[in-house]
């Protein structure tokens, strides 16, 4: 991680106690989501960043608006993970499948 910028160092510094980490905002959740995130394709669909890095949030902003190949880069990740869904079986079948392992019919 960058530096804090002058303005995110004055509000760190004012901030009362440690700040606390966070996957999902304003929530932290970070339990729940952070296991959700390892492995799935869905995570490569888009940019991750330090959301206190000015620098870091501010250019990769940048290069999702502005540089093709980024732009290219996630498209290619959108469509891999579309792909993906719908190779999926429908949820009825899933769920069928899932109850009859346990014995359950309908």
């Amino acid at each position: 991680m960058g530096e804090p910028s002058p303005a995110v160092r004055s509000w760190l510094d004012a901030y009362p106690g440690p700040l606390p980490s966070y996957q999902t905002w304003p929530m932290r959740w970070n339990d729940l989501v952070r296991p959700t995130w390892s492995g799935n394709p869905f995570a490569a669909t888009m940019v991750h960043e330090e959301i206190l890095d000015e620098e870091s949030v501010s250019t990769a902003l940048e290069a999702v608006l502005y540089d093709e190949s980024v732009r290219t880069e996630l498209a290619e990740a959108r469509a891999g993970y579309r792909r993906a869904l719908a190779a999926l079986p429908a949820t009825i079948e899933a769920f069928h499948q899932v109850a009859s392992v346990h014995g359950l019919t309908f």
